[in-house]
């Protein structure tokens, strides 16, 4: 009896034995889906890590299931019931030396901080990382990041950092490595910011030209539905929808929820310019539930002043003052000074053409004293001119 019972395996054995066939199971059903994860599979998934991770011996299979959910999770739009994953698996990452793992447990900790206009998070997150990733000595994933900083500074308006993170990627990366173009897509989409177009242009071509190389994904829709924004800013609009419908389609089939929302946003934005703003208004709407769905303040910030724009065209003033006002009180919440004066300035243009000059006189004084803070961003100069041009017609009808 005793000889049988040193031989049997122990109670904790065979549950780090069940446990790790467990993850087993669940990570060859995580990596068996091309794009989304099937509802069953996640939450499966998700249960058994919330185990998982509490046991070092099966860790060697957990940081692959966590890993290779981690970027379907983001995909698929969870952010804040990921994020205590992601945590906990770094801390578990830590406890066994995973520098790598740690690395890039940081990594997607700030992107789904970014995500959620958590900037200072994202940047603490994101800078770990890259610190961890210059420590291994391991190069592309230390650019990878370093792109990742690049567009975080550019959603900062802080270009001149973005562009020098951006540039040490650049160093990092050989010509035919794929995140070369996500180095050329936060470049484009920087110059677009700073309406240089025609350069913006030629950086999303580039970004394309190196995508070409693999197989299609939601990175080329990216670059594609980027480059359209591009051309539409030139009034290339033929071109521009074509770019759209293509990136629609690689968006949906792969589930990329988040980036098909600014698609929508982007393609409703081109439909306005176009002169329909009733179509425009049809887009947004779509935009704008994955935008509230993902919680995401920016893009909540940026329909709403779209919306504003379709409505003024629309004569629909009501409704543009509505819209206008949610994009001042979002991008004040953000504390970004130059969309939330442009906001304000679209708020000004809706009493204008309601002929409520009174209204419109008072709101611009107040936003031509806040000129001073924005003087170095790129539409500081836009601003001064609208904003004083729209003050003089007031003005001026009121006398």
């Amino acid at each position: 009896m005793a000889w049988e019972s040193l031989m049997a395996p122990t109670t904790d054995t065979l549950f780090t034995t069940y446990m790790i066939a467990g993850v087993q199971v669940s990570l060859d059903r995580v990596r068996a889906a091309a794009y989304l994860v099937p509802e069953a599979d996640r939450q499966q998934a998700w249960h058994i890590l919330s185990f998982a991770l509490n046991v070092a011996a099966a860790w060697p299979v957990t940081r692959e299931l966590l890993l290779a959910l981690a970027p379907k999770m983001e995909q698929a739009g969870f952010r804040e019931e990921w994020i205590p994953y992601l945590a906990k698996g770094l801390h578990a990452a830590q406890s066994v030396a995973d520098g790598q793992a740690v690395a890039e447990c940081a990594l997607q900790l700030g992107l789904l901080y970014r995500l959620l206009s958590r900037f200072d998070d994202a940047y603490h997150w994101t800078t770990l990382s890259v610190d961890h990733f210059v420590t291994l000595g391991d190069t592309r994933n230390q650019a990878r990041t370093l792109n990742e900083l690049g567009w975080l500074m550019h959603l900062r308006h802080q270009y001149h950092e973005a562009k020098s993170y951006v540039e040490q990627a650049l160093k990092l990366l050989s010509d035919d490595d794929p995140e070369k173009a996500m180095s050329y897509r936060v470049l484009g989409v920087i110059a677009i910011y700073q309406m240089a177009y025609s350069q913006a242009e030629a950086y999303h071509r580039q970004a394309l030209a190196i995508l070409s190389k693999q197989p299609e994904d939601h990175r080329t829709a990216w670059c594609l539905q980027n480059l359209a924004l591009a051309l539409r800013w030139q009034n290339q609009y033929e071109e521009a929808f074509l770019l759209y419908a293509r990136a629609a389609t690689i968006l949906e089939r792969s589930g990329d929820i988040s980036n098909l929302g600014i698609l929508r946003m982007n393609l409703g934005s081109a439909y306005y310019y176009y002169g329909e703003p009733q179509q425009a208004l049809s887009h947004f709407s779509k935009a704008e539930e994955i935008a509230i769905q993902l919680q995401d303040k920016i893009q909540i910030a940026k329909i709403s002043t779209h919306v504003g724009l379709a409505y003024l065209a629309l004569n629909a003033f009501a409704n543009a003052e509505s819209a206008f006002q949610q994009a001042v009180t979002t991008y004040q919440m953000l504390g970004d000074h130059g969309w939330r004066l442009n906001a304000l300035d679209g708020l000004a243009m809706t009493y204008l053409a309601s002929k409520e000059m009174a209204k419109a006189r008072k709101l611009l004084q107040a936003a031509i004293t806040e000129l001073p803070l924005i003087t170095h961003l790129p539409n500081y100069t836009y601003l001064y001119q609208t904003l004083h041009e729209h003050l003089l017609i007031a003005e001026q009808a009121e006398k």
